[in-house]
């Protein structure tokens, strides 16, 4: 890994009387003196009880994967993407394999991933059919001039650069089903037709846990 300088700004605040006084030092930090972290979050919300403990799990290995990445390459981009890699595979996340459903039972998925140093970035939104829809964002931070692409044109980069397609069965979990049913059922949508559907006020409301994502 690469050493670099970091500098840390040491501030105290002096009270005098009526008078304050704000004093700085700044220190110089070798990076070596500091160790890589990865944190990991498994989406926000509302989590029933039966499944935190694979979350948790979950969690774990792709921090692990993360941070063995991290080690042996020292890319930090590389590391995030194998993190997140691990929970798409996994169906306690909302994310690849086990995300949620959208209303008419098909899966839609985003994702973005962004590098720091340089602030480039991508992402793509609402594509199906492919197994690590971050890899189709690393695809299109690493070799467009876009920063979003969408439905059909971003599915068409990434399979253009080889990200890994699967079935759209294998991305859907029966818990993802189940999701759904319990959504139309509580909403009263069951009997609406397709164009019905888009017509509900219900699909302006904002409900779910989130998706998942690595730092």
């Amino acid at each position: 890994m690469k050493t670099s300088l970091h500098f840390v700004t040491i501030c105290s605040i002096l009270l005098l009387i009526s008078n304050i006084t704000l004093t700085c030092k700044t220190k110089q930090i070798d990076q070596e003196e500091v160790a890589p972290l990865i944190l990991i979050h498994g989406g926000a919300g509302t989590i029933p009880t039966e499944m935190n403990e694979p979350k948790y799990l979950g969690m774990k290995a792709a921090v692990r994967a993360g941070y063995k990445v991290l080690e042996e390459s020292g890319s930090v981009l590389d590391a995030v993407e194998k993190a997140v890699k691990v929970l798409e595979d996994d169906p306690a996340f909302n994310a690849g394999r086990g995300s949620k459903l959208n209303i008419f039972g098909h899966v839609e998925m985003d994702s973005s991933i962004m590098e720091g140093a340089t602030m480039k970035a991508g992402a793509v939104a609402s594509i199906g059919g492919f197994r690590h829809p971050v890899a189709a964002a690393r695809v299109v931070m690493d070799n467009s001039s876009h920063v979003l692409v969408v439905g059909e044109g971003a599915e068409r980069l990434a399979r253009k650069f080889e990200v890994e397609e699967v079935e759209e069965d294998w991305l859907i979990t029966n818990y993802s089903r189940h999701l759904l049913e319990e959504y139309l059922k509580q909403h009263n949508l069951t009997h609406l037709e397709q164009e019905e559907v888009w017509n509900s006020p219900i699909l302006g409301q904002q409900s779910g846990t989130g998706t998942v994502g690595a730092v």
